[in-house]
Parts: C-alpha cells; structure tokens; sequence
C-alpha cells in the first residue's frame, strides 16, 4: 500500500512539475524578451543614481557638487536599489517594486528634472516609457502564474499521504507544503470481513453406491 502511495504521488507531482515547467518557459522567455528593450532604458537613464556600482560622473567629485551628489545618491538608492531589486540573480519581484516603479514612469517624475538638465539623453521617450511598462506587464502575469502553480501543487496531494512522503526529498517537502485544510483526505476502507467455510452435510438423498 505505502509503493502505492508512493507511486500515486509521484505520478501527480511530475504531471503537475511538467505542466508548471512549461508555463515558466513560455513566461522567462517573454519576460528576457520584454526586459531586453527595458534593460537598455535602465542603464542610461535609472542606473546612474539608483545602483552602487555606477562610478561617480566627473564633476561629482568637484568640491561643490560631491556633497550634494552624494545626498542625491543615497536618496536614490534608498527608494530603489536596481543592484538589488531588479539585477539580482534569481530575483522574484515583489508587487511593491513593481508599482513602485510603474508610478514614477507613468507620473514622469523620474529621472528627476535636476537629472535630465544634466543629462539629456536621459529623457524617456513614449517608446522608452512602454518598454518599461510592458517588463512590468510581463512580470505581473508571471507572478500571477507562480502563486497559481503553488496553489495548484498544495492542493494535489492529500495532506495524509504528504505528511508520509514529504520526508523523502527536502527539496519535494519544501515545494509542496500542506494546507490548513486540505483538499482530500485518506479514505479508510473497512477491514474484509472473512466468509467461513462452508460444510457440505451429507446429503441422506443421495443414491448410495455400490
């Protein structure tokens, strides 16, 4: 019974493993496709104030400007970090980050004036603007596949049998944690109840013979 179970679990969590595997290709393919034409409006026109590793322009290091530049930079930094929340490896973007960044784009509050006087090429263009925002449409529906797919895979085991076959894979347990209700439950079959023997009586009819 238990390489039953095993084997029922196994078939349901690679079935739904396959399914959710070909969706996130389909997605990571859109959202390289889509954060290309991002990527390039960020590293001319974010990267400079909002990333720690983009060296200091010339005239930051003048006496006049390098302290306000520096003040300038850490405010920046501080409302958002691209090092952080968009180029880290393996980044899964929050819904906040996002928001965050879709309001300033359509607000065209950023890059701010002071930047833009400096810079000119800085300016976002209609273009550059739905670039932007088709990255962050992307990654919306993304994120909105993920938590389907974790939904979906909390709900294809019995808690009963997971608790019993979770300890197989730490990898599978974390992936495939219990809900509070879940959605099935072990059926008990009653025990098979044993049929007694039957003796066959002497039948005092029967024609005896000789």
């Amino acid at each position: 019974m238990r390489r039953l179970k095993i084997f029922l679990l196994a078939a349901v969590f690679l079935g739904t493993a396959g399914l959710c595997a070909a969706q996130d290709t389909s997605s990571s393919f859109s959202k390289a496709k889509s954060f290309e034409k991002a990527n390039e409006v960020f590293q001319v026109s974010c990267m400079p104030c909002h990333s720690a590793q983009t060296p200091v322009p010339w005239y930051g290091r003048l006496p006049v400007m390098s302290s306000a530049m520096k003040k300038e930079y850490r405010s920046a930094i501080k409302g958002l970090n691209l090092d952080d929340d968009v180029y880290l490896p393996g980044k899964k973007f929050d819904p906040e980050t996002l928001d965050k960044i879709e309001s300033v784009i359509q607000k065209g509050s950023m890059p701010p004036l002071d930047f833009r006087m400096r810079h000119w090429k800085a300016r976002l263009s209609k273009k550059e603007k739905q670039a932007i925002l088709d990255w962050i449409s992307d990654e919306r529906i993304k994120l909105t596949a993920l938590a389907a797919e974790a939904e979906l895979l909390q709900r294809a085991v019995p808690e009963p049998v997971f608790q019993e076959l979770s300890s197989l894979s730490p990898a599978l347990k974390a992936a495939l944690e219990p809900t509070d209700e879940p959605a099935g439950a072990s059926v008990v079959l009653p025990e098979k109840e044993e049929t007694p023997a039957v003796v066959e009586e002497p039948n005092p009819f029967r024609t005896k013979k000789f």
